[in-house]
């Protein structure tokens, strides 16, 4: 096998496109997975749609590294799809943030930009919960190996990816009580491991898979005005900040953060001030309490 000492623009759009096929057979397993913050099995669903908004921003006129991260990074943001869609646009926001300006990559490199995405991460979720999706990048993201080649550097990452994802049960009891380990997580490690194989030219063909989201029938007699709700339900949004509104520089979107708190849970929140410019991206369950 060729190793790969330098990451060129073409190579990371298709690692991208593969990621996106990989998770797109992976798409059911980890939808079954999916019993945090709430058991609605769409993570997978919400990962690929995610991932794939990414994927048809790429156009063939973006000619550095730099810009196929940009353009991927902006198409996830605007079509980022649930708690687990929008952490993973973070991710490779950071990753655009850490690639930023470099026509290609070495190992190091794009080390240095995987950590950019652990900070992305992180920020993006004001109550960080570990044993979920951002323990998996953090964790996988330390133990990996950039000495060298980025085929090792890969190797050694989904190793270190794997042995976080086996490790969250026992970091958040939910999914301990449950036998499974964490949806997003496994879905990160579904989206790399498709990377690491186009890396190494094992490139498919086959087309990405279709999500199961669609929109559902409405059975009123399901809900009464003497139903209780067990479960929150996923709502986000995008802000546009308007210059004629607010003042951008002082601008800050925690009162906003805070409130999402009081009247729901998980909540996933981040200001964009580059491309697109000045957007805020909001995501929470809300609690039955905000259901009115």
């Amino acid at each position: 096998m060729q190793k790969t000492t330098q990451l060129d623009s073409p190579t990371f759009a298709a690692m991208l496109r593969q990621g996106a096929v990989q998770l797109g057979r992976d798409k059911k397993v980890v939808n079954d997975l999916n019993v945090f913050p709430i058991p609605d099995g769409d993570t997978g669903d919400n990962m690929l749609m995610t991932l794939k908004a990414g994927c048809n921003a790429l156009k063939d006129n973006k000619k550095t590294l730099s810009e196929v991260a940009s353009a991927a990074s902006s198409g996830m943001l605007l079509g980022a799809r649930g708690n687990s869609g929008v952490i993973l646009s973070r991710i490779f926001a950071g990753l655009a943030k850490g690639l930023k300006d470099m026509v290609e990559a070495d190992a190091k490199t794009f080390a240095k930009a995987m950590q950019a995405a652990v900070d992305e991460a992180y920020k993006s979720v004001p109550v960080p919960v570990e044993g979920t999706i951002i323990t998996v990048l953090r964790e996988g993201a330390a133990g990996a190996d950039a000495c060298g080649d980025l085929n090792h550097y890969f190797e050694t990452l989904l190793e270190a990816m794997q042995t976080s994802l086996d490790h969250t049960p026992e970091l958040l009891p939910v999914l301990k009580d449950a036998g499974v380990v964490d949806s997003g997580g496994a879905g990160l490690l579904s989206i790399f491991r498709g990377m690491n194989d186009a890396l190494n030219g094992n490139i498919s063909d086959e087309e990405i898979a279709p999500t199961t989201a669609s929109t559902p029938t409405v059975e009123l007699d399901k809900f009464t005005e003497n139903s209780t709700l067990e479960f929150g339900y996923c709502t986000e949004f995008l802000l546009r900040l308007m210059r004629s509104k607010v003042d951008l520089d002082t601008f800050d979107e925690a009162e906003i953060i805070d409130y999402l708190n009081k009247v729901g849970e998980s909540v996933v929140a981040f200001r964009e001030g580059t491309t697109p410019s000045h957007l805020a991206r909001f995501s929470t369950k809300c609690r039955n309490t905000a259901s009115s």
